[in-house]
């Protein structure tokens, strides 16, 4: 049951690998690829054993290896993807020119935990935005004051080299280097000192370890995906690394804003002018960011991710570019004093105090290309990788979108196209009449294009800095060699082993020369980080070792210790493993070491031994006739083993495959065919065809010569097939259409079934049929089986026409008769074929045609491949044995001289008597048995003569090879001795011991056919011919075929061979065929998805990759609620257009803009909510949220008066008096001055308003109510977990999770308490409204003098008969839970944002004050009537705003009930179409910088510029939100009472929120804000 469970679960992997590469071959990646060199690609895994297993070295390596192999851009192919890896001009100038291709690649999201999302990763429109921020940063103006800060570090690099040069001792470079580069990125980009800081030394050592973290990540796709690098356990030392190093960036930017605030000069004056000249205080690229925050254009988390990848790339870039341009000037001696020479000629150098200007540094023209060629040979950043967008076309080859393209600048560079000699250093490569000749895309050590990197000419003039100071005092001479240099692959270019520099003292002129060693390594910091060894203890590594314990204690405690395996363990065999038994023994056997393990078990265990693997497939290797016997002396286990039914659709179930009553009767009709007259009549074509080849071999001696090769199993071949064709079917095959094609036939089909024997997967027929061997091998069998019926028809119709005779008592014809039976001589009969037989036993009705062509296919099969086997190693051995060639020799002349024969040919009877003649040929099948191996499968137990037994369900291999080689029956087994069947020695053998036509009763039944044939051929080959060997015994190699075969070529070449795997066949019991056949049925169901309409449409929208099978529901699984909501999230920001996911068949489209959103929600014919609502109705029932069609139309109709205008006055009342007391609590926080948790005070407050104002009851009088809203939030949380694990959207599945009875619980108090609501208000509505008639509108509107309450409504029509009972309870319930949790989250929302935003704040009580002083018509501190309300407009904005950015229900999905075109894209029928409402608020497109809080978005001509879906915070269109009037002035009401008593203070920050999803927006931690009284007398 296990194995069959293993197999399941390994056939279905198996077969989605294969479906899924399938697919990725026939797409425009895998014919792009196809025009670029590369790596062979592997099935299923593409390229991807190239990159494994590969440290650092080896895989900077790897990538230099494949420019100099494939010398051109080349393509790797890995999970169904083509990357191109661009080394040469022409991609890499279409790449980096472009403004179409700038989208990092996937590569660049595994920087985010280190950087973020700035100006190096981000794309589109936050890209662009960051870029505009960050450019006056490097200002040209700017950089003379940079200059001032590089040459004082550059002085302390100077001074601390000078301390060190001594002379004698290397110096350790590259934390002198490093050190200067963090420190000058710290004051310049940073404005802060880093010797404050104590972080720095362990910053420098984090950022090795994360880049080494991420680069191993880089080269191990399994670990691109988030969920499995998590589930591996990686993230966590990842994250370690990371605190340090965000630790340290965050306390420079404090320590800067702090500097930044105080002096408010960019804030208040933040001009170009002022930011490029003001003199009196040092600019550093931080303050455009502080500024650019001040004006509300990046976030303080924008600020830290643009600090630490200046802080990351502005310091490790530099430092590689400085440490190798100073390593290439103490190697080339020349080229370093001739840049001294250059700076002599700039500035007098006598005096160490004197600093160059800028224009001087500029003055530098050799120093720039010395520079230049260091960043060729050595760009700091070796390799950068985008993502088009669009398509990529290049020399007519189109990649597809989103194609990854690795651009390896460091091959690139390397061009010898655009740079000869690449690997020799020499800066007049950049003279500018040389550089204006090459293109310019061949030189991008700074990146090129719109993304070039923006700080070039800051890194510039640092490294040109810091050279000149270095040169001005010292000489540099090196140690080690350029090609020394063992790189590794980093973010940065980094050596593995040190640089060493000399330091002899050494005086060059006026140069004051101290000379210094330099021991540099880029990367020489020993990481303390290892990854890790053991994954977490998680759910999947659990289940895998559960099944593996299963499977151990099944095999260890059941199977080890059944009867079979103690019958076995009797054998001797190899050592027998735990779960794999001996299967590891035969790991990596081809065909020809199979053959040589047989024969080393069998001369290692002294005979037969056992193979096991477990009590369903075990085999014994017989290979001695006391463990033969049993199979051949008697009728019991006379059936062949499993093997032979792959032989089924060839030969069928014929004389060879069947067994019982059927073989029986087939060996009673074919036994009159091999009779003694028969064979004779026979020998006239054996005669003829070995003249036949005589003849080509005579033809072969042209010129005289005395000795011919010949290719003797071709020969042989065509000979026995030859004799085989004409004596089976009558015809001479070389006479027949279609011979060559049949006889190539033959072979192939002989190659695919061998092929299938050692293959155990291909053992069961579906996998057979999957893989498309089935449908070959039918192509194959076609012609042939048209062949063999074609040649049946035509014997046939001779058999009719009695131009054959009756041969149905040929037990009767006499030898007087053979002339008139064989002879065509008389009466124009033909000569008689075996197929004549068959046909008489059609006429008696014994056989029918298929039955015919199964035996004449097997006659055809087996007749000629084992004689013609046979006869090689014939000819074979008597080449080896001259002495026993020439004995046989004189016995055939002297028999042939005895015997006039003419034609040259001796008898039958001859050939019968010729008693050494026939010794040799039994000589010759001892030792090359033509059938080396036959198998039987054991159907009752055999008990030997020893004691031992071989149990039932075994499969006996019969190993005749091996058998003729025992040495106790024929002692040295491997010499040639005829004279071991003298009939003496014969008497004294175990009469089994000799078989190589089998024996017993199903011995073979032509092996006096095949006797007479091979003694024919011979005795005429060898009168003719004297056998010379060329091959040697020793130097043949055989391989486990159906025949016996040499693995080498034989002299005669041999025709045919094979070099497939031998493997231990496993048979498949029934549960295993059925588990492959629901993998089959899967396999089905994802193609029938993958050709459905969804399917196709889903590929016009992107989305995540989606797996065989499970489509995207492995994006959903295992997430945990924080999880959930980010997903859409980050889908929304990478795809940013509708996008699709695949889920159960399902096509899900989630719409994120407007243009996708309107066409859903204006259509009166798209209304139904999709299937996700059918989660909600065990909790809702099917109320108004969850109705569909007329159902839907009758309940709106129902309550749509319940919200009329005149109505909202009476709601109002309720409102202010909730609002009173809600102001009344807070008064008791602000008073205290304690922080507001907001979440139960407005849940309390909504929850109060709902049922007084639509329930018409007094919540505080209800005890139920605490517990209510404490179940609302967990039927959330479950209903949310349902929605996430789709296996539970079936209600058979969810209950038998158990989960539904835990959500039934959780209900019971929820509708227990809307029922005792609906009871109370049915008993006072029954009271007071005794004539239902009087129940109009004209009354519900316009008498006041009564609170109306929306359930009175319900109760009316079901006074009315228009709705039930379970109907109140559904409205009941959606009302309770809608109409008080969405609005109780947008209050706390709104006091969040009003909270971080004082300005919007004051001005909102500026406007309350405006309206209570306007009202000349009410008292001093009346409440606002609806009208003041509607007239606070910026109130409008600021709730609309509010709604923008946290929209209470931030998604809604409907269900596509018709094909339906959204723009150019047809959307199928059955579609579940979802709104993000939350991204589609934030589309940067409809409103710019969508994460800024501001209410002007609103101002009317603002509005109409938008589209009106791109603002839904209340669905829209016919199924809008009904209450959505009710809501605002909730909304209205509740702000007024609390901003006319308080100010709001922020305590929670909203970029700490985070969200949860959730029915409706809610937050995992609570949002705190403070209350402070605007007047101490409103106490």
């Amino acid at each position: 049951m296990l194995l069959a469970v293993l197999a399941f679960i390994l056939g279905s992997l198996i077969a989605v690998l294969l479906v899924r590469d399938y697919q990725s071959r026939h797409t425009d990646d895998y014919r792009a690829a196809l025009n670029y060199p590369g790596g062979a690609l592997v099935p299923v895994f593409g390229n991807l054993f190239e990159l494994l297993f590969k440290n650092p070295v080896q895989a900077f390596t790897y990538a230099r290896e494949n420019a100099s192999r494939y010398k051109a851009s080349y393509r790797q192919w890995i999970d169904g993807k083509v990357i191109l890896n661009v080394i040469r001009v022409k991609e890499a100038e279409k790449i980096l020119s472009s403004t179409q291709h700038t989208r990092k690649s996937l590569l660049y999201k595994f920087l985010h935990p280190l950087m973020g999302d700035g100006l190096l990763c981000s794309k589109g429109a936050k890209w662009q935005q960051r870029r505009r921020i960050l450019t006056p940063a490097f200002h040209f103006n700017i950089l003379p004051k940079f200059l001032t800060i590089f040459q004082e570090e550059s002085e302390k690099l100077v001074q601390q080299l000078d301390r060190l040069a001594d002379g004698t001792q290397a110096i350790v470079l590259q934390s002198i280097v490093t050190s200067f580069a963090l420190h000058t990125i710290c004051e310049t980009a940073m404005g802060v000192k880093l010797d404050a800081y104590r972080e720095a030394d362990e910053y420098k050592q984090k950022v090795y370890e994360v880049g080494e973290m991420l680069v191993h990540r880089t080269m191990s796709p399994w670990l691109y995906n988030d969920r499995v690098y998590r589930l591996l356990g990686y993230d966590g030392p990842l994250a370690r690394s990371l605190k340090p190093i965000h630790h340290f960036t965050r306390s420079i930017i404090r320590q800067r804003r702090e500097t930044f605030q105080q002096a408010a000069q960019l804030t208040e004056s933040n001009s170009e002018e002022n930011l490029y000249f003001g003199g009196k205080q040092r600019y550093a690229m931080l303050d455009t960011l502080l500024a650019a925050e001040a004006r509300a254009q990046i976030d303080e988390e924008g600020i830290r991710e643009e600090v630490d990848t200046f802080m990351f790339e502005g310091h490790d870039t530099t430092a590689a570019a400085i440490m190798f341009t100073i390593v290439l000037l103490a190697i080339e001696q020349e080229v370093q004093d001739r840049c001294y020479k250059e700076l002599q000629e700039v500035a007098e150098l006598s005096s160490e105090s004197v600093k160059l200007s800028l224009q001087d540094y500029q003055n530098l023209p050799y120093l720039d290309r010395v520079i230049k060629e260091s960043l060729r040979l050595y760009p700091p950043v070796a390799f950068i990788s985008r993502a088009t967008t669009g398509e990529l076309a290049v020399d007519g080859t189109t990649f597809p979108h989103n194609t990854m393209s690795h651009i390896h600048i460091y091959d690139l560079h390397r061009d010898p196209i655009q740079f000869p000699d690449p690997e020799r250093f020499d800066p007049d490569r950049f003279l500018p009449e040389v550089a204006e000749k090459r293109n310019p895309y061949a030189y991008v050590p700074f990146s090129a294009g719109p993304r070039n990197c923006i700080g070039q000419k800051f890194a510039q003039l640092e490294v040109k800095t810091v050279l000149v100071a270095i040169l001005q005092r010292f000489r540099i001479k090196p140690v080690t060699r350029r090609e020394e240099i063992v790189f590794m692959a980093d973010l940065v270019l980094r050596a593995q082993t040190p640089l060493k520099q000399s330091a002899p003292f050494t005086g060059c002129g006026g140069w004051k020369s101290k000379v210094f060693a330099l021991l540099h390594s880029v990367t020489n910091m020993t990481s303390e980080w290892n990854v890790p060894v053991h994954s977490p203890l998680i759910l999947a590594t659990l289940a895998v070792l559960l099944l593996l314990l299963l499977w151990m204690f099944w095999d260890l405690l059941i199977d080890k210790r059944g009867p079979t395996y103690a019958a076995l363990r009797q054998f001797p065999g190899p050592p027998v493993w735990p779960l794999i038994g001996t299967l590891y023994h035969s790991r990596g056997l081809d065909a020809a070491k199979t053959f040589v393990a047989f024969r080393y078990w069998t001369a290692l265990y002294g005979g037969s031994y056992k193979l096991w693997l477990n009590s369903y497939l075990f085999i014994l290797n017989i290979t001695r006739c006391q463990e033969a016997e049993p199979f051949f002396n008697g009728p019991r286990n006379a059936d062949k083993s499993m093997l032979y039914r792959f032989l089924h659709p060839f030969i069928g179930i014929g004389l060879l495959n069947s067994a019982g009553t059927k073989w029986l009767q087939r060996r009673r009709i074919l036994t009159p065919t091999f009779h003694f007259n028969i064979l004779n009549g026979f020998h006239r074509t054996f005669c003829e065809e070995s003249e036949k080849l005589a003849a080509k071999i005579d033809s072969q001696r042209d010129g005289g010569r005395e000795a011919v090769e010949i290719e003797l199993q071709s020969a042989m071949s065509q000979l026995t097939l030859n004799t085989i064709c004409e004596t089976s079917m009558g015809v001479k095959l070389d006479t027949l259409d279609g011979a060559r094609e049949y006889r190539e036939g033959i072979y192939k089909v002989g190659d695919m079934l061998l092929n299938r024997a050692v293959r155990p997967w291909l053992y069961v027929d579906w996998t057979w049929h999957l893989l498309g061997y089935m449908h070959k091998l039918h192509r194959l069998l076609k012609p042939l089986h048209l062949f063999t019926t074609r040649i049946i028809a035509q014997r046939r119709e001779l058999f009719a026409q009695g131009k054959l005779k009756d041969l149905s008592a040929a037990e009767d014809i006499t030898p007087q008769d053979d002339h008139s039976i064989y002879s065509n001589a008389s009466g124009g009969k033909k000569r008689y074929a075996m197929l004549d037989t068959l046909l008489t036993a059609e006429m008696q009705g014994l056989i029918d045609p298929d039955g015919i062509r199964e035996e004449v296919e097997t006659f055809m099969f087996e007749g000629h491949d084992t004689t013609g086997s046979a006869l090689v190693f014939i000819f074979l051995t008597l080449s080896w044995e001259p002495e026993i060639q020439e004995r046989l020799y004189q016995e055939l002349y002297q028999f042939h001289s005895q015997n006039e024969h003419t034609d040259g040919h001796l008898s039958p009877n001859d050939l019968n008597s010729m008693k050494f003649f026939d010794r040799v040929i039994k000589e010759c099948l001892r030792l090359w048995p033509p059938v080396a191996f036959i198998s039987r499968s054991v159907t009752e137990e055999i008990n030997l003569p020893d004691g031992r037994s071989i149990p039932k369900g075994c499969i006996a291999n019969l190993h005749i090879f091996d058998l003729h080689r025992d040495p106790v029956q024929f002692p040295d087994p491997e010499r040639f001795d005829p004279d071991r069947f003298l009939p003496e020695r014969v008497a004294e053998r175990n009469p089994y011991a000799y078989v190589p036509f089998s024996a017993g009763q199903r011995n073979c039944i032509g092996q006096k056919y095949a006797l007479l044939e091979v003694k024919t051929a011979v005795a005429y080959l060898v009168l003719r011919y004297r056998i010379l060997p060329v091959t040697k015994r020793a130097e043949i190699r055989f391989i486990a075929d159906l025949v016996l075969r040499s693995a080498t070529p034989l002299k005669p070449k041999s025709r045919r061979s094979s070099s497939v795997q031998l493997q231990i066949p496993i048979e498949m019991d029934i549960i295993t065929v059925v588990l492959l056949l629901v993998v089959f049925l899967l396999v089905l169901f994802e193609l029938r998805v993958q050709l459905s309409a969804p399917y196709r449409a889903g590929k016009k929208f992107p989305g995540p990759q989606a797996l065989p099978l499970l489509g995207n529901a492995h994006n959903l699984l295992f997430n945990d609620q924080r999880r959930t909501f980010q997903l859409p999230r980050g889908w929304a920001a990478k795809y940013g257009d509708t996008y699709r996911l695949l889920v159960r068949g399902l096509l899900n489209l989630n719409a994120i803009q407007a243009k996708d959103v309107e066409p859903l929600l204006s259509s009166p014919k798209l209304i139904d909510k999709s299937i996700v609502y059918t989660l909600l109705h065990q909790f809702l029932g099917i109320g108004l949220l969850n109705s569909t069609g007329s159902k839907w139309q009758h309940r709106r109709r129902i309550l749509t008066p319940a919200f009329h205008f005149n109505i909202l006055p009476s709601f109002l009342l309720t409102f202010q008096e909730e609002c009173r007391s809600l102001v009344a609590h807070l008064g008791q926080y602000a008073d205290k001055g304690t922080p507001v948790a907001l979440q139960p005070f407005a849940t309390k407050f909504t929850l109060n308003t709902i049922c007084e104002t639509a329930m018409g009851i007094k919540l505080d009088s209800m005890t139920m109510a605490n517990e209510y809203r404490s179940k609302i939030e967990g039927v959330g949380t479950m209903l949310l977990q349902r929605l996430m694990n789709p296996w539970l959207f079936e209600d058979f599945n969810y209950k038998l999770s158990g989960l539904q009875a835990k959500f039934e619980k959780l209900l019971q108090p929820v509708h227990a308490f809307t029922r005792s609501i609906i009871q109370q208000r049915r008993e006072l509505f029954h009271k007071n409204v005794t004539n239902i008639g009087d129940f109009s509108e004209e009354n519900i509107y316009t008498n006041l003098k009564q609170r109306y309450a929306m359930l009175d409504t319900l109760l009316a029509a079901e006074a009315k008969e228009q709705i039930d009972e379970d109907g109140i309870r559904e409205e009941v319930d959606t009302f309770m839970f809608e109409g008080h949790d969405t609005t109780s989250a947008a209050i706390i929302f709104t006091l969040l944002l009003l909270a971080h935003s004082p300005e919007a704040q004051q001005r909102l009580y500026e406007e309350l004050q405006e309206i209570a002083l306007s009202r000349s018509d009410a008292t001093d501190g009346a409440d606002f009537t609806q009208r003041d309300y509607n007239e606070l407009k910026y109130m409008d904005m600021v709730l609309k705003e509010s709604l923008r950015l946290y929209p209470p229900v931030p998604f809604i999905s409907r269900n596509i009930s018709e094909d339906t075109m959204f723009g150019d894209r047809l959307v199928p029928k059955d579609t579940l179409f979802n709104v993000h409402i939350f991204d589609l608020h934030r589309d940067p497109a409809v409103f710019p910088d969508p994460e800024r809080f501001d209410p002007d978005r609103f101002l009317p001509e603002n509005v109409a510029e938008r589209s009106p879906y791109a603002y839904v915070p209340f669905s829209a269109g016919p199924r809008n939100c009904i209450g959505q009037r009710f809501a605002i002035l909730e909304l209205k009401t509740v702000l007024a009472g609390i901003l006319l008593h308080f100010r709001i203070l922020p305590v929670t920050k909203r970029e700490e929120v985070v969200f949860v999803a959730d029915l409706i927006l809610r937050t995992k931690d609570p949002i705190m804000v403070k209350f402070e009284r605007r007047h101490k007398d409103n106490k």
